[in-house]
């Protein structure tokens, strides 16, 4: 979708038109949900210092 904003519209029109356009599930992923899920069965330190002995 495309939408023309020209130049001299006022700021409240713009504001308008790009709130109308923009919803709350296009601003990303919500990471918080995600956090401590991931269990490992090693210790994450240790396992990055045998990736870099490689």
């Amino acid at each position: 979708m495309v939408t023309v904003i020209k130049k001299g519209t006022p700021i409240a029109k713009i504001v308008k038109i790009l709130s109308r356009i923009t919803t709350p599930s296009d601003r990303g992923v919500d990471s918080a949900k995600y956090a401590g899920k991931l269990k490992l069965g090693i210790d994450p330190v240790k396992y990055q210092k045998s990736m870099r002995n490689e």
